[in-house]
């Protein structure tokens, strides 16, 4: 994918554009624009909120991610043609893309109480315990 930053003058809100353009043609697919460093940290605080409700209730974490996969493999096609037209990826590759996505999510969905059980390990000591804690919120900018 090739992206170029046009740069007027930031303001707060930043006039900041991200352009993604077809490979293949260097058509100009679509305009984002950038968004401003405030904007970026209240992403994280509502995602670091949301955390703290997440790790509350598995099941319904289990529940959001099959319904992401399943999003994912209705719009499989529409997604396939974006990875294709922005990244030159061949078609069947894309699907493929989508797909893979989407056991990923469904692997974490059906295995989530088995990592956040606690695990006994034999050791020396009279009782070992390893103990998974989530970290939190994982941001990915990936343009």
């Amino acid at each position: 994918m090739k992206d170029d930053v046009k740069d007027s003058t930031a303001t707060a809100t930043t006039d900041k554009k991200l352009k993604t353009i077809n490979p293949t043609t260097e058509e100009v697919l679509n305009e984002y624009t950038i968004i401003s460093k405030e904007q970026l940290n209240d992403t994280v605080k509502k995602s670091k909120n949301a955390f703290l409700e997440w790790k509350k209730d598995i099941d319904k974490r289990a529940d959001f991610l099959y319904a992401f996969a399943k999003e994912l493999r209705k719009n499989k096609e529409n997604l396939a043609k974006t990875a294709t037209q922005e990244m030159g990826k061949a078609i069947k590759e894309a699907r493929s893309e989508v797909e893979k996505c989407a056991w990923t999510v469904e692997y974490y969905a059906d295995h989530g109480k088995i990592f956040a059980n606690d695990e006994v390990v034999n050791t020396d000591a009279r009782k070992s315990i390893i103990t998974f804690q989530p970290f939190g919120v994982i941001g990915s900018i990936m343009p």
